[in-house]
């Protein structure tokens, strides 16, 4: 039996199942770099990085659903939410690459100074103490081609996003 063009994986009766599953394993791959890079690279995450995982298992989750998805416009409709998803992926992590790159502020908790110029609080002081050590949004401790862990984010989302779409796009194709 020979398959047909309109017979293959990324053929129009696919309706977007491909886009979601390089979605889904695309985010999936992430957020396993995110977490060998935190316990075996010894790379803690900053309060701006935690925000990135969340949409990533977000989108993780939506990939998945439209993939098992069997009507093509509940696919359509989780395919929006990925694309979604992995826009605010982006945002957070290009704001992320802004505060390393102190193009501007960082959130209050990122910043390492948890004293300001008012006489310090004894409980909070405790309490920082016992949480450990606050992990700067400003620093890059890693980087490739000049690029931080969020700055890849950034290119990891806004490809993935690209995929979604056309996923989205397929969807609404018609079999020659």
């Amino acid at each position: 039996m020979t398959e047909t063009p309109s017979d293959g994986p990324l053929a129009p009766q696919d309706h977007g199942r491909s886009a979601a599953a390089l979605v889904l394993a695309g985010s999936a791959t992430l957020l396993m770099g995110a977490l060998m890079f935190q316990y075996w690279g010894g790379l803690p995450p900053c309060p701006l990085c935690m925000p990135q995982r969340y949409f990533h298992i977000a989108v993780a989750i939506l990939a998945g659903a439209a993939f098992l998805a069997p009507d093509p416009r509940w696919r359509a409709f989780l395919l929006s939410g990925v694309a979604l998803g992995l826009l605010g992926s982006a945002a957070m992590a290009f704001f992320h690459v802004g505060v390393e790159a102190k193009w501007w502020e960082g959130l209050a908790g990122c910043s390492g100074d948890t004293l300001g110029t008012a006489p310090p609080d004894p409980t909070k002081l405790i309490q920082g103490a016992e949480q450990g050590p606050v992990i700067r949004c400003d620093e890059k401790p890693w980087s490739l081609f000049g690029l931080s862990l969020a700055g890849w984010n950034v290119v990891a989302s806004l490809l993935m996003a690209g995929i979604a779409v056309w996923g989205l796009m397929r969807i609404g194709r018609r079999p020659a």
